[in-house]
Protein backbone atom coordinates (compact mmCIF):
# COMPACT_ATOMS: atom_id res chain seq x y z
CA UNK A 1 0.00 0.00 0.00
CA UNK A 2 1.28 3.37 -0.77
CA UNK A 3 2.04 6.20 1.24
CA UNK A 4 -0.01 9.75 1.24
CA UNK A 5 1.78 12.18 -0.63
CA UNK A 6 0.63 14.68 1.70
CA UNK A 7 2.63 12.44 4.34
CA UNK A 8 5.68 12.11 1.94
CA UNK A 9 5.84 16.34 1.77
CA UNK A 10 4.94 17.22 5.08
CA UNK A 11 8.05 14.63 6.31
CA UNK A 12 10.44 16.29 3.56
CA UNK A 13 9.39 20.09 5.23
CA UNK A 14 10.56 18.84 8.64
CA UNK A 15 14.25 19.25 9.97
CA UNK A 16 14.77 15.66 9.89
CA UNK A 17 13.34 15.32 6.38
CA UNK A 18 15.32 18.29 5.26
CA UNK A 19 18.71 17.07 6.66
CA UNK A 20 17.79 13.67 4.78
CA UNK A 21 16.86 15.85 1.56
CA UNK A 22 20.69 16.84 1.53
CA UNK A 23 22.41 13.89 2.05
CA UNK A 24 20.66 11.77 -0.49
CA UNK A 25 20.87 15.17 -2.88
CA UNK A 26 24.21 15.35 -2.14
CA UNK A 27 25.13 11.55 -3.37
CA UNK A 28 23.23 12.02 -6.35
CA UNK A 29 25.19 14.99 -7.26
CA UNK A 30 28.52 12.51 -6.57
CA UNK A 31 27.19 10.07 -8.84
CA UNK A 32 25.70 12.85 -11.61
CA UNK A 33 27.18 16.10 -11.06
CA UNK A 34 25.41 17.36 -14.33
CA UNK A 35 21.99 16.94 -16.20
CA UNK A 36 22.87 19.03 -19.35
CA UNK A 37 21.12 18.50 -22.47
CA UNK A 38 19.64 14.75 -20.53
CA UNK A 39 16.28 13.48 -20.33
CA UNK A 40 15.84 13.04 -17.02
CA UNK A 41 12.65 11.15 -15.14
CA UNK A 42 11.71 10.46 -11.18
CA UNK A 43 9.41 8.22 -9.83
CA UNK A 44 7.85 7.88 -7.04
CA UNK A 45 8.15 11.34 -4.64
CA UNK A 46 11.12 12.41 -6.93
CA UNK A 47 10.34 16.31 -7.24
CA UNK A 48 12.95 17.37 -4.31
CA UNK A 49 15.84 16.02 -6.18
CA UNK A 50 15.01 16.75 -9.69
CA UNK A 51 14.62 20.27 -8.85
CA UNK A 52 18.76 21.10 -8.85
CA UNK A 53 18.11 19.57 -13.03
CA UNK A 54 15.44 21.77 -14.03
CA UNK A 55 17.42 24.31 -15.85
CA UNK A 56 20.19 22.51 -17.13
CA UNK A 57 18.45 19.12 -18.02
CA UNK A 58 16.61 19.04 -21.82
CA UNK A 59 13.57 17.30 -20.56
CA UNK A 60 12.24 16.98 -16.56
CA UNK A 61 9.20 14.55 -15.61
CA UNK A 62 8.24 13.43 -12.74
CA UNK A 63 5.95 9.96 -12.25
CA UNK A 64 3.60 9.52 -8.85
CA UNK A 65 1.81 5.97 -8.42
CA UNK A 66 -1.86 6.47 -8.39
CA UNK A 67 -2.28 5.29 -4.93
CA UNK A 68 -0.49 7.31 -3.84
CA UNK A 69 -1.81 10.88 -4.94
CA UNK A 70 -0.09 13.65 -6.60
CA UNK A 71 0.81 17.09 -6.73
CA UNK A 72 1.16 20.42 -8.92
CA UNK A 73 4.62 20.46 -9.72
CA UNK A 74 6.94 22.57 -10.03
CA UNK A 75 5.08 25.39 -8.59
CA UNK A 76 6.67 27.88 -11.32
CA UNK A 77 6.75 27.11 -15.01
CA UNK A 78 4.84 24.15 -16.96
CA UNK A 79 3.85 21.19 -15.24
CA UNK A 80 6.17 18.17 -15.36
CA UNK A 81 4.30 15.87 -12.54
CA UNK A 82 1.70 13.01 -13.83
CA UNK A 83 0.45 10.20 -12.22
CA UNK A 84 0.85 6.45 -13.45
CA UNK A 85 -0.06 2.79 -12.95
CA UNK A 86 2.93 1.25 -11.53
CA UNK A 87 3.44 -0.84 -14.74
CA UNK A 88 2.60 1.52 -17.19
CA UNK A 89 4.35 4.69 -17.96
CA UNK A 90 2.82 7.16 -20.59
CA UNK A 91 5.71 7.60 -22.81
CA UNK A 92 7.05 5.82 -25.61
CA UNK A 93 9.77 3.24 -25.17
CA UNK A 94 13.40 4.73 -24.65
CA UNK A 95 12.57 8.14 -24.03
CA UNK A 96 14.69 9.30 -20.57
CA UNK A 97 18.66 8.78 -20.33
CA UNK A 98 18.63 8.92 -16.60
CA UNK A 99 16.15 7.90 -14.30
CA UNK A 100 15.52 8.32 -10.19
CA UNK A 101 13.47 6.28 -8.01
CA UNK A 102 13.03 7.04 -4.48
CA UNK A 103 9.77 6.55 -2.11
CA UNK A 104 8.38 4.15 -5.11
CA UNK A 105 9.61 0.29 -5.31
CA UNK A 106 9.19 -0.24 -1.92
CA UNK A 107 4.99 0.41 -2.63
CA UNK A 108 4.78 -1.46 -5.69
CA UNK A 109 3.34 -5.03 -5.50
CA UNK A 110 4.96 -6.67 -8.86
CA UNK A 111 8.45 -4.70 -8.49
CA UNK A 112 10.19 -6.84 -11.58
CA UNK A 113 7.16 -5.83 -13.70
CA UNK A 114 7.58 -2.16 -12.76
CA UNK A 115 11.20 -2.26 -13.56
CA UNK A 116 10.65 -3.67 -16.51
CA UNK A 117 8.61 -0.87 -17.57
CA UNK A 118 11.41 1.53 -16.56
CA UNK A 119 13.51 -0.32 -18.17
CA UNK A 120 11.36 0.20 -20.81
CA UNK A 121 11.43 4.29 -20.86
CA UNK A 122 15.12 4.59 -20.53
CA UNK A 123 17.73 4.90 -23.56
CA UNK A 124 20.28 2.03 -24.49
CA UNK A 125 22.96 1.98 -21.35
CA UNK A 126 20.85 4.71 -19.81
CA UNK A 127 21.41 5.16 -15.72
CA UNK A 128 18.70 4.07 -12.96
CA UNK A 129 19.65 5.61 -9.32
CA UNK A 130 17.77 3.51 -6.96
CA UNK A 131 16.69 4.62 -3.67
CA UNK A 132 15.36 2.38 -1.12
CA UNK A 133 14.97 1.32 2.82
CA UNK A 134 17.44 -1.02 3.90
CA UNK A 135 16.12 -3.79 5.74
CA UNK A 136 19.22 -4.60 8.31
CA UNK A 137 18.74 -0.74 9.04
CA UNK A 138 17.02 0.74 11.93
CA UNK A 139 15.18 3.17 9.50
CA UNK A 140 13.01 0.41 7.89
CA UNK A 141 11.75 -0.02 11.64
CA UNK A 142 10.24 3.06 12.71
CA UNK A 143 6.99 4.08 11.12
CA UNK A 144 7.34 7.84 11.39
CA UNK A 145 9.13 8.38 8.59
CA UNK A 146 8.56 7.74 4.99
CA UNK A 147 11.31 4.83 5.22
CA UNK A 148 9.62 3.50 7.50
CA UNK A 149 6.64 2.22 5.02
CA UNK A 150 6.53 -0.98 2.11
CA UNK A 151 8.96 -3.45 1.99
CA UNK A 152 13.04 -2.75 2.42
CA UNK A 153 15.23 -4.66 0.64
CA UNK A 154 18.99 -6.29 1.30
CA UNK A 155 21.76 -6.20 -1.66
CA UNK A 156 21.12 -9.35 -2.59
CA UNK A 157 17.64 -9.14 -3.13
CA UNK A 158 18.49 -5.75 -5.12
CA UNK A 159 21.01 -7.02 -7.09
CA UNK A 160 19.28 -9.78 -8.26
CA UNK A 161 16.44 -7.90 -8.53
CA UNK A 162 17.73 -5.60 -11.28
CA UNK A 163 19.26 -8.38 -13.20
CA UNK A 164 16.35 -10.08 -13.47
CA UNK A 165 14.87 -7.03 -14.39
CA UNK A 166 17.30 -6.18 -17.30
CA UNK A 167 19.81 -3.92 -15.33
CA UNK A 168 23.29 -4.64 -14.35
CA UNK A 169 24.29 -3.04 -10.75
CA UNK A 170 27.09 -0.74 -10.84
CA UNK A 171 27.19 -0.10 -7.33
CA UNK A 172 25.08 -0.48 -4.07
CA UNK A 173 25.87 2.26 -1.89
CA UNK A 174 25.27 2.04 2.18
CA UNK A 175 23.13 5.77 2.35
CA UNK A 176 21.91 7.51 5.63
CA UNK A 177 23.53 6.10 9.22
CA UNK A 178 22.44 9.42 11.50
CA UNK A 179 19.28 7.73 13.38
CA UNK A 180 15.30 8.40 12.45
CA UNK A 181 14.47 11.04 15.35
CA UNK A 182 13.85 14.58 14.97
CA UNK A 183 15.92 15.92 17.87
CA UNK A 184 18.34 18.71 17.93
CA UNK A 185 21.19 17.39 19.07
CA UNK A 186 21.12 14.41 16.79
CA UNK A 187 20.25 16.49 13.97
CA UNK A 188 23.43 18.68 14.92
CA UNK A 189 25.71 15.46 15.34
CA UNK A 190 24.59 13.85 12.39
CA UNK A 191 27.12 14.90 9.90
CA UNK A 192 29.73 13.82 12.48
CA UNK A 193 27.73 10.48 12.22
CA UNK A 194 27.46 10.49 8.80
CA UNK A 195 30.97 9.68 8.35
CA UNK A 196 31.71 7.89 11.29
CA UNK A 197 28.62 5.33 10.40
CA UNK A 198 29.95 5.40 6.80
CA UNK A 199 32.99 3.33 8.13
CA UNK A 200 31.99 1.46 11.18
CA UNK A 201 28.37 -0.06 10.46
CA UNK A 202 27.65 0.50 6.93
CA UNK A 203 25.40 -2.55 7.37
CA UNK A 204 23.23 -0.37 8.98
CA UNK A 205 22.48 2.20 7.23
CA UNK A 206 19.05 3.72 6.49
CA UNK A 207 19.00 3.44 2.91
CA UNK A 208 20.73 2.07 0.14
CA UNK A 209 21.48 3.40 -2.98
CA UNK A 210 21.85 1.66 -6.60
CA UNK A 211 23.28 2.76 -9.58
CA UNK A 212 22.87 0.54 -12.26
CA UNK A 213 22.96 0.41 -16.29
CA UNK A 214 20.24 -0.69 -18.23
CA UNK A 215 21.19 -4.00 -20.17
CA UNK A 216 20.23 -3.89 -24.10
CA UNK A 217 20.23 -7.45 -25.00
CA UNK A 218 16.61 -7.32 -24.11
CA UNK A 219 13.31 -6.54 -27.03
CA UNK A 220 12.29 -2.97 -26.45
CA UNK A 221 9.13 -4.42 -26.44
CA UNK A 222 9.56 -7.29 -24.19
CA UNK A 223 6.69 -9.94 -22.96
CA UNK A 224 4.15 -9.26 -20.48
CA UNK A 225 4.52 -5.31 -20.36
CA UNK A 226 1.62 -3.62 -21.41
CA UNK A 227 2.22 -1.01 -23.43
CA UNK A 228 -0.10 -0.60 -25.87
CA UNK A 229 -2.69 1.17 -23.54
CA UNK A 230 -1.18 4.55 -22.39
CA UNK A 231 -2.94 6.45 -20.04
CA UNK A 232 -2.77 8.67 -16.94
CA UNK A 233 -4.57 8.60 -13.81
CA UNK A 234 -6.82 11.56 -12.77
CA UNK A 235 -4.56 14.17 -11.05
CA UNK A 236 -5.78 14.61 -7.37
CA UNK A 237 -4.84 18.55 -7.33
CA UNK A 238 -2.92 19.81 -3.97
CA UNK A 239 -0.21 23.12 -3.72
CA UNK A 240 3.08 22.15 -3.79
CA UNK A 241 5.14 24.60 -1.46
CA UNK A 242 7.98 25.81 -3.81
Amino acid sequence: MHLDVVEIRDFYASALGLRVRQQITQKIKDHWPSGSQLNLAGVGYPSPYLRPYLTSSYQVGAFSPAGQGGLIWPAEGPLRSVMIDEDMFPVADECYDRVIEIHGLEFFSDVEMHLKEVWRIMKPEGRLLLIVPNRSGLWARVDTTPFGHGQPFSRGQLRDLLIRSWFRPLTIEPLVHFAPFDTKLKLATSPAIERIGAKVWPRFSGMFMVDAIKEVAQPIRPKGIKVSRMKTAPMQVRPLPA
